[in-house]
């Protein structure tokens, strides 16, 4: 077994091999503020999730997660205008199609949310509310639970995320202000036990954490990633960091490590993906003067951390927050979106194990689009979905782009027109 951390750095590229099957790609749902989804047999009509509320009301993104049975769940903040704001939620129950609303939470929501199912149909929502982390359940059968504090309540919280394994535990990381900035704390829930208390992550006081975020293998051992600045800020010059830990069942956490660094750029917005081996990805944006790109490194459970390898770069490119995600065969999909000499679009590479990183390619329009942050859904054979926000300089629409295991990218798909009113707030599961 390889050791956790690796030291090797360098950039690799290589041909992609993609898995040699297509799995049938089941229920898929697109949800967004205001709560309107769409189902994929095929795309179909849009249903509004609600309530029925002014459009004065406050709404804030939604997030969604479906089990192995093809229920979905999407939570978002919402309440009536001069009302505090409310956690709720809307399930799909197959073949019945979408559920009224419930609320799930106390009324005292700010905004930051995270939700995670396992493949029983257990669900957890996590926010941050006006008395810090909170959480509440759904178990089939039996409904939504009370709301729990996860929190150590003690000051400011912010970006949750939580990420649930195959046995029915979940891991919730958030960061939270303490004496030097922020830092990363953390909670567990048991199957059969429940929390298990907060704990933190990391305990380095010189520079301020951003943006944690959370992926687990089937066993329950979980990756958490976030950026790190070196006490100086981030800003002339800027100094990011991105850095990880682990955690293992019957261990703990354990030592947090440096993935990627560079001491006169901004290394930001890292995202996770975990196969249920153990097998990894991280893949975060990163920037230095005249120059941006996307960066990754790969973890195997056999041979350790791979180099780090340059997904994207360019002395004209702006390229956005990415996405990543890996399926049950270790492989991985990762997408994010790139504006040069004012066209933007959306972009998108495949990892296939030791083949590495195929070189990026489009996956959308790029007729004058900008293309903003995608979400993104892999099953567990490989077929990847991306759906991103995109503006041709009138009107904002909603886009989508399946990629197949077997035939790689399709033709990207516009799900709604647009009417010069924007879309915001949209999760894919």
């Amino acid at each position: 077994m390889a050791s956790w951390w690796g030291t090797r750095h360098g950039s690799s590229r290589a041909p992609l091999l993609l898995p040699g099957f297509l799995a049938l790609v089941g229920l898929l749902a697109v949800a967004w503020a205001p709560g309107v989804a769409a189902t994929d047999d095929g795309w179909g009509l849009y249903e509004y999730l609600g309530p029925s509320w002014s459009y004065a009301s406050y709404l804030t993104y939604a997030r969604a997660c479906a089990d192995s049975a093809g229920r979905i769940t999407a939570i978002w903040l919402q309440g009536p205008a001069g009302y505090p704001v409310a956690l709720q939620a809307a399930r799909f129950e197959p073949p019945v199609g979408w559920q009224a609303p419930v609320q799930i939470g106390d009324g005292n929501g700010t905004g930051a949310r995270a939700i995670a199912c396992d493949p029983g149909g257990n669900v957890t929502a996590v926010w941050v509310g006006s008395h810090g982390v909170r959480a509440t359940r759904f178990q089939p059968g039996r409904g939504w639970g009370p709301e729990t504090s996860i929190g150590n309540d003690t000051s400011e919280a912010t970006n949750p995320d939580a990420a649930a394994d195959s046995l029915g535990n979940v891991v919730v990381v958030w960061q939270q202000a303490g004496s030097a900035g922020y830092d990363v704390w953390s909670n567990r829930f048991v199957a059969g036990t429940g929390w298990t208390g907060p704990k933190p992550v990391e305990t380095n006081d010189n520079g301020s954490v951003d943006y944690p975020r959370v992926a687990v293998d089937a066993a329950g051992n979980a990756l958490v990633v976030w950026e790190q600045d070196d006490g100086g800020g981030m800003s002339s010059p800027p100094h990011a960091y991105i850095w990880a830990n682990r955690y293992i069942v019957g261990s703990g956490w354990q030592t947090p490590g440096l993935l990627g660094a560079n001491v006169t750029g901004n290394a930001s917005f890292p995202t996770v993906g975990v196969a249920p081996g153990g097998d990894a990805v991280v893949v975060w944006r990163f920037f230095a003067p005249n120059f941006s790109g996307i960066l990754g490194r790969s973890f195997s459970a056999y041979s350790g951390w791979s180099e780090v390898s340059v997904l994207d770069y360019g002395t004209s490119n702006l390229v956005g927050p990415p996405e990543a995600k890996m399926d049950s065969q270790g492989h991985a999909t990762a997408a994010w979106g790139r504006s040069s000499n004012g066209v933007g679009r959306m972009v998108g590479a495949r990892f296939a194990g030791q083949a590495g990183w195929s070189p990026a390619a489009s996956i959308g329009p790029s007729d004058g689009f900008s293309a903003g942050r995608p979400s993104l859904a892999v099953d567990l054979g490989g077929n990847a979905t991306a759906v991103w926000r995109a503006y041709d300089g009138s009107r904002y629409r909603l886009v989508a782009a399946r990629c197949s295991a077997t035939e790689g990218w399709q033709v990207a798909e516009i799900l709604n027109e647009g009417d010069g009113s924007d879309v915001f707030g949209f999760d894919v599961t």
